[in-house]
């Protein structure tokens, strides 16, 4: 399946997972992401293209349901009637997978509509509040207001009318989120490039759009056959092509085991006083066969015999491409040293990198 709407689709999946990986809010339900799904009517959402899974704090989960379209959409008498008649197919089935607490439902549309996107915000905010009768009051005393609200209210004649109330607590779970994507000289691109940018450990502008142009591939491929594509996934598989920086998150920490590594280290002696230090290259050979080869590896031997300065050697010298990470045991009868790739992230998903382990 191709075309422009599909073309469409797959650039507002690629955006969702630059936000996922960044680790931003989630458009309109707030939360960090975690998973991206396509195609999910099969799953009961009646706005299907795609679903948007986020944790709020832990074990709260808010789920954004997306319909993406490759135009303008809106128009200044409001929302697209067929998108408003699945809204509210969605709100009223009673096996809705939709949860009316914390979920949202969200038409993506091509460019801001400069008459539709002032009044649509205005509406939202009126709706917001805990003062029902006076959100509305100020929604009827505004005709562009009304107009945008009588198109949620009844989309089509049709249809049997809701009640105002319930029309309001309907747009409290319903976003309008424009972006510029396939128009000329789009912001949308350029702030999704930056943001690749910013995941990159080199920073370059040509890496970035490589990676941009990984992450369209993958939404679709998620569209077309996975299905569904989860945060960690995204680590692992870009992780293979492109020089990441560590999550987000976890800056500051990694930050603090480098100041503690950098530390630790300085306080390893590798020569004498004199200067003269021991060639010890069987033994520096032996150490870097165990680490090529094993995932963990252990080195014992009495206390002052130089087990820290020869694992200090061997890792400087022949594992200079590691990230290194050094831990002191407690109450120093121990150190435990890690060498990765790039991060113990990295670690995780790739059994070529290696730590080492070794006791007094």
């Amino acid at each position: 399946m191709s075309g422009a709407g599909f073309e469409f689709e797959d650039l507002i999946s690629a955006w969702l997972q630059v936000k996922m990986l960044a680790g931003e809010p989630v458009p309109a339900v707030s939360g960090d992401g975690l998973q991206l799904q396509a195609q999910v009517a099969t799953l009961g959402w009646r706005i299907d293209d795609l679903l948007l899974t986020a944790q709020d704090k832990p074990g709260t989960m808010r789920r954004l349901a997306i319909s993406a379209k490759g135009n303008l959409q809106v128009t200044a008498a409001g929302l697209p009637a067929d998108f408003v008649l699945r809204v509210w197919e969605q709100w009223h089935d009673p096996e809705s997978p939709m949860d009316r607490e914390s979920d949202g439902l969200a038409l993506v549309t091509q460019d801001i509509h400069r008459n539709f996107t002032p009044a649509w915000t205005e509406v939202k905010n009126a709706c917001s509040g805990s003062d029902m009768a006076l959100g509305l009051s100020r929604i009827r005393g505004n005709r562009k207001q009304s107009r945008i609200f009588d198109s949620v209210l009844k989309p089509t004649d049709t249809v049997p009318e809701a009640t105002e109330a319930e029309t309001i607590e309907l747009i409290r779970h319903l976003h309008v989120l424009p972006v510029d994507f396939q128009l000329a000289h789009s912001e949308s691109e350029g702030e999704a490039i930056a943001r690749c940018r910013r995941l990159l450990a080199s920073g370059e502008l040509a890496e970035a759009k490589e990676l941009w142009k990984r992450l369209i591939s993958i939404a679709t491929d998620v569209r077309i056959r996975r299905g569904t594509i989860t945060l960690e996934e995204l680590w692992s598989s870009l992780r293979r092509q492109f020089g990441l920086l560590t999550q987000p998150d976890f800056v500051r920490d990694w930050e603090t085991l480098t100041d503690l590594t950098a530390d630790h280290k300085a306080r390893i002696e590798t020569e004498l006083p004199s200067g003269y230090c021991l060639a010890r290259s069987e033994e520096k050979a032996k150490v870097e066969t165990a680490i090529s080869t094993n995932i963990i590896t252990a080195i014992f031997g009495e206390s002052g015999a130089g087990k820290s300065a020869l694992v200090k050697n061997v890792l400087d010298e022949r594992f200079a491409d590691r990230t290194q990470i050094w831990v002191s045991g407690r109450n120093g009868d121990g150190d435990l040293c890690g060498a990765a790739g790039d991060s113990w992230a990295e670690e995780r998903a790739d059994p070529g990198c290696h730590r080492l382990v070794w006791r007094q």
